[in-house]
């Protein structure tokens, strides 16, 4: 539990990083720094954003994490819940503002026609679309079965009932 803290702690280092690219990419450009201004001080969802996500989310449990009380499970645990509040945040701030300052999709065009006006289509899958589907399956076995081989994750030996070891490994 505490190396998967660890690993957790590193983890909401890369996710921070990634937001930080990820923002300052969006106000960097001039075509969105309306809605970067909008997405990160802008009403409520900011809130949300900056608390919920950015200190309790991430910080908090960062510094937990990175700390000495980060060896014991019990701050493990609660970091995890953190982090997990945190996740909800974040999907809260993907929906919500998105919706309320949907991106221009098509800049500098006007939309002429749309699915409405020329109804719906109907779609049946095709014979090598299900052939395609069967071999990505096919080729995820052969993967799955030679990384078993390769990282010999497959026990050796086990215990049965009356503690008598039996060995599983077949020459």
């Amino acid at each position: 539990m505490i190396r998967l803290g660890r690993l957790l702690a590193v983890f909401i280092m890369v996710v921070l990083y990634f937001m930080f690219v990820e923002n300052t990419h969006r106000y960097y450009l001039t075509d969105s720094r309306e809605a970067a201004r909008y997405f990160l001080f802008g009403g409520f969802h900011s809130l949300v954003f900056w608390v919920g996500l950015i200190i309790f989310g991430s910080i908090i449990p960062a510094v937990i994490l990175f700390s000495k009380k980060g060896r014991e499970v019990p701050w493990v645990v609660f970091s995890s819940a953190l982090v997990a509040f945190g996740v909800l945040c974040e999907r809260y701030i993907i929906v919500i503002p998105g919706q309320t300052h949907p991106p221009s999709l098509f800049p500098d065009m006007k939309i002429i026609s749309s699915l409405v006006e020329e109804g719906i289509t109907t779609y049946s899958i095709g014979f090598y679309e299900v052939l395609q589907a069967l071999g990505v399956l096919g080729i995820i076995g052969l993967i799955f079965v030679f990384g078993l081989k390769a990282f010999k994750f497959l026990p050796e030996k086990a215990k049965d009932d009356k503690d008598s070891v039996v060995n599983l490994k077949s020459d």
